[in-house]
């Protein structure tokens, strides 16, 4: 991992498609190196589904039913896991919230804080002989309704100030938690036994959070639409696992400062301190900011970096902080974070960027739209990026998707586990 601070990340759109032979030629070499590098990280292959869900074998899941808690826990809604002739799959249609259409936001809201509110008291009384998958599973579930949860607060924070709503020690214990159980996570998979607390959920604050969702969610005027995100793209664990602890090895100084982008990207600030925190490493200061691409509809309107905070925080916070390592769950482009470079409000020292996932020479026509352009193959080189993206080949100019409209292939992986509840 090398400082980019003397070089763009974002390359026009024009001097991608004048000069794609050359482009594309740098692109597959960079994407042929992701796939011949060794792997450092458990290989949890049989732990997790395609989709990236936890999974245990149906004939053991049904042994243990009778006196684990957790698989009760499970099998008690069919919202909560996927059965199939072999397996059981620990993520169902209530992890995916925003992909069952025929339910509205009050709705989606209900089911996530019950959730939240079963999970905890699952983990508060948790049998230390639980079944280590079914508890990787019930981590799972809790810290992906919190980051739901965390999100949805940003969206309300961008039409109303969250500040008048919730006290800054109720957000930061919540991503206190969150950060916490990627620790417990991490350990549990590391030392192939449950590790486990229950103290730090203790300090959530569940009501809390629910009453300011309510009060928004009622409010006539208020856009709720997107306030529960369907899909959240970076959440296997393998590849979060894997993406963390190489970051994790890095020598990063206490002035350095955390940035990644929502929605995608969110998790991935406390999985790397988590990593950090097993390796005896202090955790770094960390900012999740709404300006990706896909987050904001005109990237173009954002003048600065004050529309893309949390209002706990503002442009000042920034200017204490003369390094900064870059997170994203994906790169193609590059703009999100040219544009983070470019409003920073200060001269930066040093830039340093990990990326879960990359692939550009299937997305030509990603590339050359107006505005978008590619990310720059000399930043590619001096990043740490572990896995192609899943990401489908592009057909025309104006369109994401490959011929069959799918642009994600591990989201229509989830659709079509979930085809009966969407």
């Amino acid at each position: 991992m090398r400082n980019i601070i003397n070089h763009r990340v974002n390359l026009p759109s024009r001097l991608i498609q004048e000069n794609w032979d050359k482009y594309s030629t740098e692109y597959v070499s960079f994407e042929n190196s992701i796939l011949s590098k060794p792997k450092r990280a458990p290989n949890l292959n049989y732990l997790n589904h395609t989709t990236g869900a936890y999974q245990i074998p149906r004939k053991t899941f049904y042994k243990i039913l009778d006196r684990s808690k957790l698989a009760k826990y499970f099998k008690s809604n069919e919202g909560r896991f996927v059965e199939t002739k072999q397996k059981v799959i620990l993520r169902g249609s209530l992890y995916y919230p925003g992909m069952i259409k025929s339910l509205n936001v009050k709705e989606h809201c209900q089911n996530l804080f019950s959730e939240i509110s079963a999970l905890v008291n699952q983990l508060l009384e948790l049998d230390r002989n639980e079944n280590i998958v079914l508890f990787l599973g019930t981590i799972d579930c809790l810290k992906n309704y919190l980051l739901i949860l965390l999100n949805a607060l940003d969206h309300i924070d961008k039409r109303q100030n969250l500040v008048e709503l919730l006290n800054r020690n109720d957000y930061e214990n919540l991503q206190f938690t969150i950060e916490i159980l990627a620790y417990f996570q991490f350990r549990t998979i590391k030392n192939k036994q449950i590790e486990w607390s229950p103290d730090p959920i203790k300090i959530l604050n569940i009501h809390t959070y629910q009453n300011v969702v309510d009060k928004i969610i009622l409010r006539a005027k208020f856009d709720s639409e997107n306030i529960i995100r369907k899909f959240r793209e970076c959440n296997n664990p393998q590849k979060l696992v894997r993406f963390a602890e190489n970051i994790a090895r890095e020598y990063f100084s206490q002035d350095t400062l955390i940035v990644s982008f929502s929605y995608g990207g969110i998790e991935l600030p406390f999985a790397v301190n988590a990593a950090r925190m097993i390796r005896g490493k202090t955790t770094l200061p960390f900012i999740v900011c709404s300006l990706s691409n896909y987050s904001v509809r005109n990237i173009q309107n954002i003048s600065d970096l004050n529309d893309s905070l949390p209002s706990y925080y503002s442009e000042n916070y920034f200017r204490q902080f003369h390094k900064i390592l870059i997170l994203d769950d994906s790169v193609t482009t590059g703009k999100t974070i040219q544009t983070f470079i470019d409003l920073y409000p200060i001269t930066l020292k040093e830039i340093f960027l990990g990326v879960v996932a990359f692939k550009n020479s299937n997305r030509y026509h990603h590339l050359i739209r107006p505005f978008n352009g590619g990310i720059n193959p000399i930043v590619l080189d001096s990043a740490i990026i572990i896995f192609p993206n899943n990401y489908t080949k592009t057909y025309k100019k104006f369109s994401y998707t490959n011929r069959s409209g799918v642009f994600d292939k591990e989201k229509q992986k989830v659709a079509a586990l979930l085809k009966k509840f969407i």
